[in-house]
């Protein structure tokens, strides 16, 4: 069986004002790098695309999308995937809306509200389980995956125009092989809010 190869990207921006900001990215292909052109550090992950779980039967996990913060990042995200985008020096044509997916939802939930309890900021948990490890476990088979988080922003707007401005979470974003995505948002820990993007293409 294929296995995606997975590379993980992660910067720290510090605004001018106030708190300083967090921003991860793992996408399925290439280095991500930075709109100034720095390459951030990335490392490879071998992900089988086999189950932990049986998913459901056809698009069982496919779900109302929830109300909230991660509602409104849902639709941000929908919204950006709309237009024709340039993420660093990638172009991309609009991309078809994603589905809610409940299991990446639980996955990046989960994610978010265990950084904010543990005051960490990383795809990788303390107790070493990465996003593959996470998505998996909810039940969720995948031939593509990629995880976007970010800290310290406040309002959904706030948190995709950040990700749409570093190019590595734009490309996880616009990348027209994900179908499906599930939104995570905790608050507590040092950067005081966690926000977690769980993307996928089932198998």
């Amino acid at each position: 069986m294929q296995k995606p190869e997975l590379i993980c990207f992660a910067r720290r921006v510090a605004p001018a004002l106030i708190s300083a900001l967090a921003l991860a990215s793992c996408a399925p292909e290439g280095d991500a790098v930075d709109e100034g052109g720095e390459v951030g550090e990335a490392t490879s992950l071998a992900a089988e695309a086999g189950a932990a779980v049986a998913p459901p039967e056809g698009d069982g996990a496919i779900a109302a999308v929830p109300a909230g913060l991660a509602g409104e990042v849902f639709n941000l995200v929908n919204q950006a995937r709309a237009q024709p985008r340039v993420c660093g020096t990638q172009s991309f044509a609009a991309a078809p809306a994603l589905r809610w997916d409940d299991r990446l939802g639980r996955a990046a939930q989960s994610h978010s509200t265990d950084m904010a309890t543990k005051n960490y900021f990383s795809h990788t948990s303390p107790d070493g389980r990465t996003f593959v490890d996470r998505v998996k476990a909810e039940g969720y088979t995948f031939s593509a995956l990629g995880e976007n988080i970010a800290a310290g922003q406040t309002t959904a707007s706030q948190v995709v125009n950040a990700w749409l401005k570093s190019a590595g979470h734009c490309k996880n974003i616009m990348n027209p092989n994900f179908r499906d995505i599930g939104i995570g948002h905790a608050t507590g820990g040092s950067f005081g809010v966690y926000w977690t993007q769980d993307f996928g293409k089932p198998l």
